[in-house]
C-alpha cells in the first residue's frame, strides 16, 4: 500500500474505533434494549447499543471510503452484502452478555481487508485509568497503543504456572493433550469474549489463547494485531486434524455474494501466542475422535 492509502485507512480505523468505543462505554451503565437471537433465551443475546455501534462504523466508513463493503455480526439492511476488494469486519460489542450485566469486559474490534487479508485493525477495551485502550495495527508496521510499539515476549516456550491462558472450557473432552501438556496449560481463564482475549495476548498480558469456536468478526482484528506484534496464529484444520499456519480469508476470493456469505458464515478454532508456545501446544494436542 502506498503512504497516502495507509495513512487515509489508519485515520479512518481511529476514527471509527475512537467514535464507537466512546458510544459504547459511554452507555455501559445506562437502560438500552436488550434482544434474543438464539433460539434458547438468553444464549445469544444483542443490544440497541451493538447495533448502534456498528452503524457507526458503517458511517465512518462509507464517509472516508464509499466504495468499501462492511461485513458486521449485525444484521443491517443499510449494508451491500457483496464482497468488494476492501471489506470491513465489525463486532460493535464482543462480549453483550458481559456488557448487559454490567461486567467490563468486552472489545469493540473493527478490521480492514483487502481481498480477504487483513491489512489494519484496532480492538478497543474499556480500561479504568483512560475509559478505554484502543490497540491499533496496520500490515508491515507493527502493532501500537497510542505511540507506544507492541512487542510479543517470546522469552520462554511453554505454558508458565502464574501467567494467564485462554482455553475454551471443553477443551479437554474434544481434544487429547500429550502428557508434556497435562498441568501445564498455565492460570486459565474463560472471559467471555474472543476479542478481548486477543487484545491480552498481543499486549502479553495472556501468555496464548485456545479461542473459538468463533466468527469471522471474532478473529479478524486480533490475527492481525498478534501477527504484527510478532506472535503466530494458526487455525485448527478438521481436514488435517492438526493447527496449521492461519492469514486469513484470501484463498478464491471474489467480488461477490457468495464471497460475503462465506466469511460471513466462516467458524474456526484458533491458537494465538509467542511463536515458542504456539509451535508447541499445536505439537502436542491432536483432536479426540
Amino acid at each position: 500500500m502506498d503512504k497516502s492509502l495507509t495513512k487515509k485507512l489508519k485515520n479512518a480505523l481511529l476514527e471509527a474505533s475512537n467514535t464507537a468505543s466512546e458510544y459504547v462505554i459511554k452507555n455501559f451503565e445506562g437502560d438500552f434494549d436488550v434482544f434474543n437471537k438464539g433460539i434458547i433465551e438468553g444464549e445469544n443475546l444483542v443490544t440497541s447499543i451493538d447495533k448502534k455501534s456498528q452503524e457507526i462504523v458503517y458511517k465512518v466508513m462509507i464517509k472516508n471510503f464509499p466504495d468499501h463493503v462492511l461485513l458486521g455480526e449485525e444484521d443491517s439492511d443499510y449494508n451491500e452484502k457483496k464482497a468488494k476488494d476492501w471489506m470491513w469486519i465489525v463486532d460493535p460489542i464482543d462480549g453483550t452478555t458481559n456488557y448487559v450485566n454490567k461486567l467490563p469486559m468486552f472489545a469493540i474490534s473493527i478490521a480492514i481487508l483487502h481481498k480477504g487479508t487483513p491489512v489494519a485493525s484496532s480492538i478497543t477495551i474499556p480500561s479504568i485509568k483512560h475509559k478505554k485502550t484502543i490497540m491499533f495495527a496496520i500490515k508491515g508496521q507493527g502493532t501500537w497503543i497510542n505511540d507506544k510499539k507492541i512487542d510479543i515476549n517470546h522469552s520462554f516456550e511453554l505454558p508458565k504456572k502464574g501467567i494467564l491462558s485462554g482455553n475454551p472450557k471443553w477443551l479437554k473432552n474434544k481434544f487429547k493433550l500429550s502428557d508434556k501438556l497435562i498441568g501445564n496449560l498455565g492460570e486459565i481463564r474463560n472471559l467471555g469474549s474472543t476479542c478481548y482475549e486477543l487484545f491480552l495476548v498481543a499486549n502479553n498480558q495472556m501468555q496464548y489463547a485456545i479461542s473459538g469456536y468463533a466468527h469471522s468478526w471474532d478473529f479478524a482484528a486480533g490475527i492481525l494485531l498478534i501477527k504484527e506484534a510478532g506472535g503466530s496464529v494458526m487455525k485448527y484444520s478438521e481436514k488435517e486434524n492438526r493447527f496449521i499456519n492461519f492469514q486469513g480469508w484470501s484463498k478464491g476470493y471474489l467480488n461477490d455474494e457468495d464471497t460475503y456469505s462465506s466469511i460471513q458464515n466462516w467458524k474456526g478454532l484458533i491458537l494465538s501466542g509467542n511463536k515458542k508456545i504456539v509451535k508447541y501446544i499445536s505439537s502436542n494436542i491432536i483432536y479426540n475422535y
